[in-house]
């Protein structure tokens, strides 16, 4: 098999966290972002909208930014001449990738776009998507599963020439920099561009809303589109090239599949077409076709529907996965039912604010259907059932009824000592001493009688024998109130 460059590509998702509550001020960062160039300041970042003509209606609305700030997710793309600029990204070169890997031949790869998506419960994603100028499937798998590790280590190094060494001041989308001469090698990282994404916004690392990793630390979710025709070449069968391309494999990577694993079945494979179908993963996923028909429709329009609306399904089921995810990681960070661990009022916080997240994800941001089109639909169940989103969603909601009936049991415990205090008190305030009188029988000399107690003694008298009564029954209700806590 050979791949199909032109209608293929590779799309690297780069998922954080960021403060739902500043998500208004952040969004105005993104689309005030600006830098200087020769012809005066150049804008960063333009607004996109998704296309969602067979979307729902009020999901349709949602998707769409509007003044009154109803918008579930802002989406912003690096602007064409922020991106071509030599004081931008230099875009308009090609990139070579070099990788880990030293035995691996570079290849050469064009940076299509980059953009990043905010929904506003407090998900973002940096969407980097790019071409190889190569139809080798191993040039393909190799970038792929290398390329899905942001950083230099693990995965490659990015590399352009410049024309000059004009100085880059802001944004700096390489961090590493060598060579004194013209036509110098300047080189880099995929993570370069997140860093380049988040300083224009100010969202780096230790600023003021520091944004934080809720997938593996220093991956990318790859979603690939990969149209391969047969070239003959026994070495690279279809089958093969599916089963890595899902599996995230590297092309030298061991292949020795068990029958089970090569069955396209659900929900890790989802056929479109004869020899066309959509694969899903925890890791990633895509579109594979196998000689597809060169029409207009396969050209041109299915390439541009797997980038956009089954590209914002993908998106969509990936922001439900993260919210929760996050949403059960706060739970485990900042719930403690120890004495000294939190106070009620501490774990009361926690509660209400997991409480109110998963009511406003539940109306907001987690749907049963979203497109109008049996093959969007059946995508969106799809990665649903990969991501366990069910599951995931019962286990929060287990996780606020489990914290709601432990704050109850708190409460009621609470409110069973201050009543038992109480009867103590009156027992010992009242009780105690009416029984007193009554075990004396007591007559004040000169007052109801013509003999009995003084005055002094018998106040003295009632005293003495009501606090030995009021010990008494906090002696009998202190063991009770142990006796119940060891049940307990």
């Amino acid at each position: 098999m050979r791949v199909e460059a032109d209608r293929s590509s590779i799309s690297f998702v780069y998922p954080f966290l960021f403060s739902a509550e500043c998500a208004d001020s952040i969004v105005h960062r993104f689309l005030s972002s600006s830098t200087s160039s020769r012809d005066g300041i150049m804008k960063v970042w333009d607004s996109v909208y998704f296309e969602t003509e067979d979307w729902l209606p009020h999901l349709s609305e949602s998707l769409r930014p509007t003044n009154d700030g109803n918008a579930i997710v802002e989406c912003f793309e690096v602007t064409n001449q922020f991106l071509q600029s030599r004081r931008g990204l230099n875009a308009s070169n090609d990139f070579l990738f070099s990788f880990r890997d030293k035995e691996r031949t570079p290849v050469v790869i064009r940076l299509e776009s980059l953009r990043v998506c905010l929904f506003r419960n407090g998900i973002g994603m940096i969407v980097q998507r790019w071409k190889l100028k190569s139809d080798h499937p191993a040039d393909w798998l190799d970038f792929q599963h290398y390329g899905h590790f942001c950083d230099l280590e693990r995965g490659g190094q990015l590399g352009v020439v410049q024309l000059s060494l004009e100085r880059v001041e802001f944004p700096d989308p390489f961090s590493i920099r060598t060579g004194q001469d013209d036509g110098a090698q300047f080189s880099g990282t995929f993570e370069d561009f997140n860093r380049t994404v988040l300083e224009s916004a100010q969202l780096f690392r230790g600023g003021r809303e520091a944004v934080r990793d809720v997938f593996v630390s220093g991956r990318f979710l790859p979603y690939t589109i990969a149209f391969l025709r047969e070239s003959g070449d026994p070495d690279w069968p279809c089958e093969k090239v599916i089963y890595k391309l899902r599996r995230m494999h590297h092309a030298m990577q061991a292949y020795c599949p068990a029958p089970e694993q090569l069955r396209r079945s659900e929900p890790f494979y989802l056929q479109y077409l004869r020899d066309q179908l959509f694969f899903f993963s925890l890791e990633g996923g895509g579109f594979v076709a196998s000689d597809a028909s060169r029409d207009h429709f396969f050209q041109k329009t299915l390439p541009s529907h797997l980038e956009t609306s089954y590209f914002l399904v993908f998106l969509i089921a990936l922001q439900q996965r993260f919210a929760l995810i996050a949403m059960s990681a706060d739970v485990a960070r900042h719930w403690k039912c120890e004495t000294r661990g939190r106070s009620r009022t501490e774990l009361r916080k926690v509660f209400e604010r997991t409480r109110d997240r998963l009511f406003d994800f539940t109306a907001r941001y987690y749907f049963l259907q979203v497109v109008q089109r049996e093959n969007h639909h059946l995508c969106y169940q799809r990665w649903q059932a990969v991501f366990e989103t069910r599951a995931l969603y019962d286990e929060v909601s287990m996780e606020v009824h489990e914290m709601s009936e432990y704050l109850r049991d708190v409460d009621r415990q609470i409110r069973e000592d201050r009543v038992g205090l109480m009867t103590l008190l009156l027992t010992v305030l009242i009780g105690a001493p009416s029984l007193a009188i009554g075990f004396w029988n007591i007559n004040i000399e000169g007052f109801t009688a013509s003999e009995g107690f003084g005055v002094w003694a018998a106040i003295a008298a009632v005293c003495g024998l009501s606090a030995a009564i009021a010990v008494g029954f906090s002696f009998l209700w202190a063991i009770i109130r142990f006796s119940k806590n060891s049940d307990s």
